[in-house]
């Protein structure tokens, strides 16, 4: 196979394979300071990383090399798979931080299914781009809603990681939606390379989000600890 000759179909193909690596990255770290701190927690954002490095990854793929139009049929079908559970899940990550364990189990049941659902949409939908955008939209939205009461009520710092990760992620949702957008810094970037600028700077935002909050509970629980043994 062949890397493309199209300079902004290269440098989208270079962003997605740096958004798929810090997103393992940050995988990898939030499940070391989580698993035995809150292992749902861990896990919704634990696999909302995991699908967004392997979206990444394929995605790398379809910008970056020559490949045939049924393989490319089949990335594609597999990164808008992940694509429908990483929003999902995006929506249940808030909500669980909201709700915390009285959150129902159905709303992991009833995010699987829209990202099934989603996908689906994506084999026969009439214009499955600008239902991915509205979808994400509506996600986000949700979101930046119980972020935004959770920092009315606490005023901690990592609930307002998580809304400037949430702004970005619109910011390069817009960005993405302009198809006349090409800008040079050093290398040329389409639309498609300057959502994958954002969305690095969004994901980093969400990533130390999720950690700080997660050292907190563990500071909780260590006070508490200490309080219990000194009863």
């Amino acid at each position: 196979m062949d890397i493309v000759a199209n300079s902004y179909d290269q440098s989208a193909a270079f962003t997605d394979l740096i958004i798929a690596l810090l997103s393992f990255i940050f995988f990898l770290a939030i499940r070391r300071a989580g698993w035995k701190i809150d292992r749902r927690k861990t896990g919704i954002w634990g696999l909302i990383f995991v699908c967004i490095s392997i979206s990444s990854l394929l995605g790398a793929v379809t910008h970056g090399l020559e490949i045939s139009e049924l393989t490319y049929k089949i990335l594609w079908n597999i990164i808008f798979l992940c694509s429908g559970f990483l929003i999902s899940f995006v929506g249940v990550g808030a909500l669980y931080d909201f709700y915390k364990k009285r959150l129902s189990d159905a709303i992991y049941w009833l995010a699987a299914g829209m990202s099934i659902l989603f996908f689906l949409f994506n084999l026969y939908g009439p214009d499955t781009f600008l239902f991915f955008i509205g979808y994400e939209v509506i996600i986000l939205l949700l979101a930046l809603f119980y972020y935004n009461r959770i920092y009315q009520k606490t005023k901690m710092k990592w609930t307002s990681k998580m809304i400037i990760g949430i702004l970005l992620s619109f910011l390069a949702a817009i960005a993405q939606t302009i198809e006349d957008l090409k800008i040079t810094l050093i290398w040329d970037f389409d639309n498609n390379g300057v959502f994958h600028i954002i969305e690095v700077f969004a994901l980093s935002f969400m990533a130390s989000g999720v950690l700080s909050e997660l050292r907190f509970q563990k500071k909780q629980k260590i006070v508490e600890k200490q309080l219990e043994e000194n009863l």
